[in-house]
């Protein structure tokens, strides 16, 4: 497609896994948002996928208390609240 070419979206993104790595290719009308808004933009989805890889999906693990029950947990708090 020619990049003067009128696009569908205001944003296209493809996305797709290769040899077990994620590419990501981002199309946008320079003319719409400019460069330096296309970088932003690239740099911020950048940002965003680094901190899904390194999200925690239980912080709690390996904790004393992420093996508790709620009962447990209730009584725990009902010992804060006495003191």
């Amino acid at each position: 497609r020619s990049a003067s070419a009128p696009r569908a979206y205001a944003i296209e993104i493809n996305a797709w896994i290769d040899a077990g790595a994620l590419h990501v290719a981002l199309e946008m009308s320079q003319r719409l948002h400019g460069a330096e808004a296309a970088h932003a933009f690239a740099g911020a989805w950048r940002a965003a996928l680094d901190a899904l890889a390194t999200f925690d999906p239980d912080p709690f693990a390996g904790r004393p208390l992420a093996q508790a029950d709620l009962a447990t947990i209730g009584d725990l708090l009902a010992e804060l609240d006495e003191e």
